[in-house]
Order: structure tokens, then sequence, then C-alpha cells
């Protein structure tokens, strides 16, 4: 983590023409991605802002700052961070599939049930957590011909099979259950974990 400060004369200095501080962030956030960088606390005349608070002091004037500390990260790292703990969730996520689509073999049970209740938010979270990650992968994409292609393809595949899941549970035809759990759904993170480990 890089931590940068500027003081009144240095604002003057280096935003001359961003008048209000939404102006001087949105600066700051441009010079931070230049670098391949991203802002992870500000802080504003020693004041710590959340997104809200930046959003509530935007149009604080130029005038009314005396000091700005940025913390910084390389977005690789982040990058690099959000893909282990992704991966790793992946691989503990197999594990519940499996289960709860054994679960399933055995009939719409309690315990299937309740399974299958404690799965589906962790898939949806898993699915949500990949499509946000994609658009921070810029320059890696690039760097990997089809890549993201497959990565498109990845993320309508398992909409798709997360749509028929449901579908198939709401008419309790649970041996469709199991099968799409196992053997369409366990295929998908497989896949997922293979895209996942070419970004490492």
């Amino acid at each position: 983590m890089e931590t940068i400060k500027y003081n009144k004369e240095d604002i003057a200095t280096q935003f001359p023409i961003e008048h209000k501080l939404k102006d001087i962030v949105a600066k700051l956030e441009q010079m931070a991605e230049a670098d391949h960088k991203v802002i992870c606390r500000l802080r504003v005349n020693g004041l710590l802002l959340s997104e809200n608070d930046e959003n509530r002091f935007a149009a604080t004037e130029h005038k009314d700052i005396n000091e700005i500390e940025i913390e910084l990260e390389n977005l690789f790292s982040l990058i690099s961070g959000t893909v282990q703990s992704l991966t790793e969730f992946a691989v503990a996520l197999k594990e519940t599939v499996a289960k709860t689509a054994d679960a399933f073999r055995e009939g719409g049970t309690p315990n299937a049930n309740r399974r299958f209740a404690n799965a589906m938010p962790a898939i949806q979270c898993l699915a949500d957590a990949l499509i946000a990650l994609k658009p921070n992968l810029g320059q890696i994409l690039k760097s990997k011909p089809g890549f993201s292609q497959r990565w498109d393809d990845s993320e309508v595949q398992m909409m798709k099979m997360v749509t028929e899941l449901i579908a198939a549970y709401e008419k309790q035809d649970f041996v469709l259950v199991s099968d799409v759990l196992e053997y369409e759904l366990l295929n998908s993170i497989d896949n997922w974990i293979e895209l996942l480990a070419q970004l490492s």
C-alpha cells in the first residue's frame, strides 16, 4: 500500500483547474488508473471519507481543502488476491454442490432442501463476483487471445444452469436438480477454476 499526501500548496499546484472535491477526486482516480492503481482510502483534512461521505462533501470548495491523503494499491495485486479468494471459494463450493446433489439423489428430503437453500446463495455469490471481476481485468484480458470470449460464454452458461436448476427445483424434479448440480454445475465450477488459474 502506498500513501501520498497533498498539502494546501500541493493541491493548488497539482489541481489548479479542479474547483471542487469531486473534481480533485476524479483527477486522483484518473492518475491512479494511469499507474494501474486504485484508491483504497481517501482522507480530506484528516477525515477518512467513505463513499457516502465523498458524495456528501463532493461540492467542498478547493479553498476549504487543507490536506488530502490517499492510500493506493496496485490493481494487479488486488486482482490477484481476489482471484485467489474466488478460487478458494469455488473449490469449497464444489464440495457443497456435490453433497447437495447426493442429498437430492435420495429424494426431496428436508436435508436436501436445506442444502439447496444454503447452496443457491453461494452459487449466486460466485456468479456475481465473477461478473463484477471482469471489468477490472482490462489489460489481462487483452493479453490472452480468446480469453474474454471464453469468460463471456462461461457467464452465459452458468446463468443458464442456475435458471434451469431453479426451474427444476420449483417443479420438484429432484432427479433433474441432482443431475444439473452434479454434471453441469460442477463442470461449470471446474471451468471457472481453470479460467481463474489463468489469471494467476
